[in-house]
């Protein structure tokens, strides 16, 4: 008799400083595309990088007990404590079916000049 033993596959980011990973980043979804984009800003004006993390392939489940693919965006804000990013700050969640929120994540910098990049 043949037993075929599941894969189970993960994804996740990991940050690394001199070509050594620090910490990664988990995905909470397999096959959500997480890390398929990442972007490093100053999101909450504390002149630290903080991380956003796109999954275009994020599947939410919605009232009508289906699974759709909406897409999500992760942020971690860089805190002081040893574990800053082990969980993500904010998870935005797209509302499109197939809209593929975080496909392309770029920081823009200050857009209107005020010394806040968020």
């Amino acid at each position: 008799m043949y037993h075929q033993r599941p894969i189970i596959a993960a994804s996740w980011v990991e940050i690394l400083s001199s070509r050594q990973a620090l910490r990664p980043l988990p995905s909470e979804q397999m096959a959500s595309y997480f890390g398929h984009t990442v972007a490093v800003a100053d999101i909450n004006g504390d002149r630290k990088d903080d991380i956003l993390v796109g999954a275009p392939l994020f599947m939410e489940r919605r009232p009508d007990s289906k699974l759709y693919e909406v897409g999500r965006v992760y942020l971690y804000l860089q805190r002081k404590t040893p574990h800053s990013y082990s969980v993500p700050w904010q998870k935005l969640t797209g509302t499109d079916v197939y809209g593929r929120f975080g496909m392309a994540i770029a920081p823009l910098g200050d857009m209107d000049q005020d010394g806040y990049t968020g």
